[in-house]
């Protein structure tokens, strides 16, 4: 389970203070659960354990788009390569907010970093992630909060999906799966 008060407090300590922004826990995907669900939804966040048959699958998926040549990839998507090792939530919070930029109005680690990584590739903007001393700083300070003690042996993968709407107010949903 996630608190929602555990991702909303990152977005403020990382310089989002636009108070429309929310979350809220998805408890299962049936139409019912769904219901419960404030709209408008902004963003979806997953996060999974990675196990040796989907890390497998993600591997073979990597050699077919290889052989393809580069992915033409829209630029209104913005995204990071995952190089900090138990960062999974924090790499979905990135993409959340970081898709959703043109409701980023006030000045902060999401606009700076956005800013000035926009044009670079997904591996320049890790690197320029794992130098970032606000970033380490929050994320630290709020792992240390949270329901679950950090294990190095557990990788997450995590999946954003970012619909940007601008005549809605921000909504962020967080839907996190397992234990």
């Amino acid at each position: 389970m996630c608190f929602p008060f555990l991702p909303l407090q990152f977005i403020v300590d990382l310089g989002v203070t636009d108070s429309s922004w929310t979350f809220t826990d998805v408890y299962g995907l049936d139409s019912e659960m769904l219901e419960m669900v404030p709209r408008p939804v902004v963003a979806v966040l997953l996060l999974y354990p990675i196990t040796e048959k989907n890390e497998a699958a993600r591997i073979e998926e990597d050699k077919v788009l290889e052989e393809g040549g580069p992915q033409t990839v829209s630029p209104r998507v913005f995204f990071v390569k995952q190089t900090i090792g138990n960062a999974c939530g924090t790499m979905g919070l990135i993409h959340a907010v970081c898709n959703n930029r043109d409701r980023i109005t006030q000045e902060g680690f999401f606009r700076e970093f956005f800013e000035s990584s926009g044009d670079l590739t997904p591996d320049t903007r890790a690197s320029k992630l794992e130098e970032s001393e606000a970033l380490s700083t929050v994320h630290n300070d709020l792992a240390l909060e949270g329901q679950s003690a950090v294990c190095p042996l557990i990788h997450c993968f995590s999946f954003s999906l970012s619909i940007s709407l601008p005549s809605l107010p921000s909504l962020w949903i967080c839907l996190w799966l397992g234990s």
